[in-house]
């Protein structure tokens, strides 16, 4: 038990972030000292900050902060220059600048800014010389970050592997599911069957089929659509046809005779709420499939 939680507690780290930050920061450090720049470990803590997962992400944040480091000095330097380098002053900046920070969705760089304007308030002194160190660290931070996220190793194979195997247990789960309608089958019963309402339902949240009593004739033409879905699942599949196709379906069951027992009412409605779960399903393909780019297309898509 405890080897397995040390195996997923180690596969949670990322060594090579983690190998990026201590190299990075230490760098970023260094290249202070060596510029002879004042509170040079400052660079090290916004290299640290500033290396995200992806290169994109590096880049947007570097951005931000960038912006977000002019909007603090002007609120630094009216406010210092007005009411003094008081500790009550840079509370009144916080005030302010987180504000704007917010209205201008610029919260990545809020602690990097708080922090370097603390050395404003350290040595009472916002001359423009003393900005430019302040500006300096900044950047020899953020460009260290992103010159160490310009190398991302690409584990292409291991996301598509870990996408046949999502794919390969989805296209199970509706087969499963399929006969699991036409069979009527309850958690407890037909143990020596594939129709079992197992973890993998519980998972999904998937328990109505067990509220069934009896099967209903539209059990049928929902039970092939089911092996339809698992037939022509893969990622490429945008799930058009496949919503096209429910639609119709549930047109012609209007079209059927209204229940008449009691039970039999309940056991549509069960029908139903299957329906409408599975429609959830195709628009959340659907929606899926149409963010993706065209460059996530090309690197993790079969051709």
């Amino acid at each position: 038990m405890v080897n397995k939680k040390l195996n997923y507690y180690l596969k949670q780290i990322n060594l090579i972030k983690l190998f990026k930050i201590a190299m990075g920061s230490s760098i970023a450090i260094i290249l202070a000292n060596f510029l002879g720049l004042q509170y040079s470990p400052s660079a090290g803590i916004i290299t640290l900050l500033s290396i995200q997962d992806t290169k994109r992400e590096t880049f947007f944040v570097a951005g931000k902060r960038f912006f977000s480091f002019f909007i603090a000095i002007g609120v630094a330097y009216v406010l210092f220059n007005t009411i003094g380098y008081l500790p009550a002053t840079f509370g009144l900046f916080l005030l302010v600048f987180v504000g704007l920070s917010y209205l201008f969705s610029l919260q990545d760089g809020i602690s990097m800014s708080a922090v370097l304007t603390t050395h404003f308030l350290i040595e009472k002194n916002m001359e423009l010389s003393f900005i430019g160190n302040e500006l300096a660290i900044m950047m020899i931070g953020v460009f260290v970050a992103i010159l160490f996220n310009l190398y991302l190793p690409k584990n292409t194979d291991a996301v598509k592997s870990d996408m046949r195997k999502v794919e390969e247990e989805i296209k199970e789960i509706l087969n499963i599911l399929a006969e699991c309608t036409l069979k009527n089958c309850k958690p407890e019963e037909k143990r020596g069957s594939n129709c079992i309402l197992n973890e993998k339902f519980h998972q999904l949240d998937l328990e109505q089929l067990s509220m069934m009593t009896t099967m209903q004739k539209q059990a049928v033409p929902i039970a092939d659509f089911i092996r339809k879905i698992a037939l022509s699942f893969h990622e490429y599949n945008n799930a058009e046809e496949l919503l096209l196709w429910l639609n119709n379906m549930k047109e012609s069951f209007k079209h059927e005779p209204n229940p008449i027992t009691r039970e039999e009412f309940e056991n549509r409605a069960v029908l139903f709420l299957l329906l409408n779960s599975i429609e959830n399903f195709l628009q959340a393909k659907k929606i899926f499939v149409s963010n993706i780019s065209a460059k996530e297309i090309e690197l993790y898509w079969e051709n």
